[in-house]
């Protein structure tokens, strides 16, 4: 059995002690481009051949220089906020009316996210919630700016009524979900490696405190649906997490052997989301990677699970090579939780499998508070109670 939830009609929230904002104004458009500050500095690789040369040694070598560019003095993550912002753009690359009218006449080319290719030269991905949305376009300027992945060059990100319009160059090319079949194994060959040059580009930029760029919400799979954190320290990062696991162990008999967070590894930035549908095989040769929404800083082998986690839905051409692109982690198993089902999927890497375990609160539901002072966990079995009838309709059906 598992539970469902009617929000048709809207619920009184106030026994969550959540109270309105008195300067939230529907009608306010920010139109605004991510920025560093202080700036950061440009890799300097040159074109051409002996780039693609300097960029392979690079990879077969491990060889790329450890950085550290978010290390800011202060209180963290408070502090990330103030050097990694989005400012109001001068001229706009399309008023906001325009951007969010062209994204009204054409379907999503996604099934998983709503984006829409408005021009041969634009897309514009959508994103309602209360998730920030400044953490994409802030990851794609730093990928730009401090590696040679080629990403999507963000024009403008728009916000009205809560939902962000983040229009970015158009991508010519296939996915690999969609030309992966079709390809020679050496072309596999070479999509792998490429792939695997990008990860350990993305190790070499580090830091000290898990999460976001500009210390939001952390948003991934492994983290807990209405997002994680912000974490001021490593140690609070794998408290959390051990904390979820302890709980998944005691309400729905997560596997008793599950090891707890392995923090033996530094924070390193992680895409958090390579799939066969993230990464495009450009017309112009390139192979690009895309959606950078759940990326951050954290330990290197969540790269590894998170790849791992399509391996149900991935035909075996491609999970081969998740151990030859990211490093083989298969030490660990993570815990995913899915607050509206009531459900934890547990992905069991040490065996490259996947479980589902349902029916575990049946009809109590799990309230989240908002503030890490009230609920230091930040996941939604941290604080069971009965929900009044009037807030929500929950509906059984079997499983």
């Amino acid at each position: 059995m598992s539970t469902f939830f009617d929000f048709n009609e809207k619920p009184d929230m106030s026994f969550l002690g959540l109270k309105p904002d008195p300067d939230y104004d529907p009608n306010k458009v920010e139109i605004v481009l991510p920025q560093f500050s202080p700036s950061l500095q440009k890799t300097n690789i040159p074109d051409g051949l002996f780039a693609s040369c300097l960029t392979w040694l690079h990879s077969f070598f491990n060889t790329y220089p450890i950085r550290y560019p978010f290390e800011y003095t202060g209180t963290k993550p408070e502090e990330y906020s103030k050097h990694a912002t989005c400012v109001p753009m001068e001229v706009p690359y399309l008023d906001a009316d325009t951007l969010i009218g062209m994204t009204k006449t054409c379907e999503s080319v996604s099934e998983r996210v709503s984006t829409y290719r408005v021009r041969n030269d634009l897309i514009v991905k959508v994103n309602g919630g209360f998730h920030s949305p400044y953490v994409e376009s802030l990851n794609l300027l730093m990928v730009r700016t401090l590696t040679t992945i080629p990403v999507p060059q963000v024009h403008q990100l728009t916000i009205k009524d809560d939902t962000s319009y983040l229009a970015m160059e158009n991508i010519a090319g296939r996915t690999l979900h969609d030309c992966w079949d079709e390809l020679s194994i050496f072309r596999q060959f070479y999509i792998a490696w490429t792939l695997r040059g990008y990860v350990k580009q993305l190790r070499s930029i580090r830091r000290t405190i898990p999460g976001t760029l500009n210390g939001s919400l952390g948003q991934g799979i492994f983290l807990s649906d209405d997002g994680a954190g912000p974490f001021s320290s490593y140690s609070e990062f794998v408290d959390w997490y051990n904390h979820k696991l302890d709980v998944g162990k005691r309400f729905c008999k997560t596997p008793p052997d599950t090891p707890p967070f392995d923090e033996s590894y530094p924070l390193v930035f992680t895409h958090n989301d390579i799939s066969m549908r993230n990464v495009i095989l450009g017309d112009d040769g390139k192979v690009y990677l895309v959606d950078w929404a759940l990326s951050g800083f954290y330990p290197e082998w969540m790269e590894y699970a998170a790849m791992a986690w399509y391996l149900d839905v991935c035909p075996r051409s491609w999970t081969r090579w998740i151990p030859f692109i990211t490093g083989n982690h298969k030490t660990s198993s993570l815990l995913q939780f899915h607050p509206e089902m009531h459900v934890f999927d547990v992905l069991l890497i040490n065996d490259m499998r996947r479980v589902s375990i349902t029916n575990i609160l049946d009809p109590i539901v799990a309230v989240e508070k908002n503030t890490r002072a009230d609920n230091p966990v930040g996941i939604h079995v941290a604080a069971l109670q009965k929900v009044p009838a009037t807030v929500i309709k929950a509906t059984k059906r079997q499983s």
